[in-house]
């Protein structure tokens, strides 16, 4: 159902032209400053909020929680986790591990469980690399 709901929204906005939030977030730029990742997004409709999704009712903000699911590559591509904070729009994103990034992703697995990332509409971000060529199923 939430999908579906989802699926409506974009011919509403683009095609009848409703003024409307259609897009959760999508990944627009990662821009390295030392040793932590500054994210931009597309489609945040006022801002980014970490929230909890249960069953069908809409997200529940949760900003005691820190957005969850970001992983920092180091120089050779070796991904480890990260932590991510947000900044009105734009999330920055360190870890302990890396001290010079080469690149960030967000909920690059195969069933990525309570990734928590919504803009202020309440629209779920989507997974993204900022490098595809470090993904594993890239290298085939």
């Amino acid at each position: 159902l939430d999908v579906g709901k989802r699926l409506a929204l974009l011919p509403l906005a683009n095609v009848y032209e409703k003024e409307i939030a259609f897009s959760g977030p999508l990944f627009k730029s990662a821009i390295i400053e030392g040793d932590s990742v500054r994210v931009n997004f597309d489609h945040t409709d006022g801002g980014l909020m970490v929230a909890r999704k249960e069953g069908l009712s809409p997200p529940i903000p949760t900003p005691d929680l820190e957005p969850a699911h970001f992983e920092l590559a180091d120089e050779n591509g070796k991904w480890y986790s990260a932590q991510a904070s947000l900044d009105g729009s734009v999330i920055r994103v360190r870890s302990p591990d890396v001290k010079k990034p080469r690149a960030v992703r967000y909920a690059c697995t195969a069933s990525p469980a309570n990734a928590n990332l919504y803009n202020l509409a309440g629209l779920p971000a989507s997974p993204f690399c900022s490098q595809l060529e470090l993904l594993p199923w890239e290298k085939q």
